[in-house]
């Protein structure tokens, strides 16, 4: 089967489970096509099945750009009314898509193999918008399957409104939240329940060191993020300078970069917390999972953002509960799908910055516990979002071959 795949940079350092997925198919000797805007270097083995395309990058400022789209519009008014109609309504589709952009790359999408694809796969719902209306001016013939990661539904729709993806419900495209939470938001704007199917994202468990008994007798707190609003870090280091107060000994590592950090530097500065708290940067995967197995707990405290961004199922609550380490995260988005509160994890409600002081003194003061709770998370991870399983499970949605 020939699957292309349509998303917005390829490979990424931030959408690791993209390549994953990829190469979950090549290894089930599918032949795959990446539709992609922009690239990053360096992050996986090219294999002899994988094809890639990258669009034109559109030169100029915006006012130019769009002065190009309506001469072209003008030229096509002229030469093909038909093409002309059908673009009409696609503006107003792909509103936040790069319209102009959308709009010169149509000849280089006719010169690539888009027309014999089995099917499309697009991630997150923009691209999925991108695909459908390719699809609508005749590009290709293909079924579309639409992955929405969490933002794609939150901050898409509270930006451009309830009817923003109404073009994409009205068609066959299959529609793949990666939670049942987004499945729910997905119905509410109206989309058909026979159309939508949860898929969630995994991770490759057995590629994961696991965590070993003992520790150095420091009590190591770690979060592994992009430094953006999302995650909810200030809120971590705020209940850490509770904890402080009260007279605990911890360090606390976080692992990532991002427009934030500054803030975080300022706010560790401001509590006193600069002996404690410390802002690793980015690190190669093998560095993360090292920092996790040493660590005595794994924070990620996710919140709604001011603008509506909201998380998926973190892929770094996953990796931490297959190594082994206590995680403590929030009731937000899909995660209580990942964790149960008292079960596999603590979760407390977004923001609540004395709550997850008290969700963190438990950790320290019960190692029974503990223990227990990463014995569960990890038969979690194991069951319910181990990658191998979830690719060809994938596989199956897509050949219209049944799906578990």
């Amino acid at each position: 089967m020939k699957i292309g795949f349509f998303v917005n940079t390829f490979p990424c350092r931030s959408q690791t489970f993209v390549w994953s997925q990829i190469k979950g198919l090549l290894d089930q000797e599918q032949e795959v096509h990446v539709f992609a805007r922009d690239s990053e270097e360096g992050q996986f083995s090219y294999h002899p099945s994988l094809y890639l395309h990258y669009e034109k990058v559109i030169e100029g400022r915006v006012l130019k750009q769009w002065t190009g789209v309506f001469s072209q519009l003008i030229k096509w008014l002229v030469t093909s009314p038909r093409l002309f109609l059908k673009l009409l309504p696609i503006f107003w589709q792909l509103r936040g898509c790069n319209v102009p952009r959308f709009l010169a790359n149509l000849g280089w999408y006719r010169e690539t193999p888009l027309n014999g694809l089995d099917v499309v796969v697009a991630h997150f719902g923009p691209n999925g918008l991108r695909a459908n209306a390719l699809k609508s001016l005749g590009l290709f013939d293909a079924r579309i399957f639409v992955f929405f990661h969490g933002y794609d539904i939150s901050e898409k729709v509270d930006r451009f409104g309830k009817k923003y993806y109404s073009s994409l419900f009205r068609s066959d495209a299959t529609l793949l939240p990666i939670s049942e939470f987004w499945k729910c938001k997905l119905i509410d704007l109206k989309a058909s329940e026979k159309s939508v199917i949860v898929h969630r994202m995994g991770i490759a468990v057995d590629g994961l060191p696991v965590k070993g008994k003992g520790g150095s007798g420091e009590f190591v707190i770690s979060s592994v993020a992009r430094l953006v609003e999302k995650k909810g870090l200030e809120y971590a280091i705020k209940a850490l300078e509770i904890l402080k107060k009260e007279g605990r000994l911890f360090k606390y590592r976080i692992i990532g970069d991002g427009p934030l950090r500054k803030n975080l530097e300022n706010m560790i500065h401001e509590f006193d917390l600069a002996n404690e708290v410390v802002l690793v940067g980015p690190l190669s995967h093998a560095r993360v999972c090292e920092e996790i197995v040493h660590s005595d707990v794994f924070v990620l405290p996710s919140v709604t953002s001011l603008k509506g961004d909201m998380e998926g199922i973190p892929v770094s609550l996953m990796e931490s509960m297959a190594i082994g380490t206590p995680v403590i995260s929030t009731y937000h988005s899909g995660i209580p799908e990942l964790i149960e509160n008292g079960v596999s994890g603590l979760l407390v409600p977004e923001r609540d910055v004395g709550g997850l002081a008290l969700a963190i003194n438990a950790i320290m003061d019960d190692s029974k516990m503990a223990k227990n709770l990463s014995a569960n998370a990890r038969l979690k991870v194991v069951s319910h979002f181990e990658l191998e399983l979830l690719n060809k499970r994938l596989l199956g949605i897509l050949s219209g071959g049944g799906y578990v």
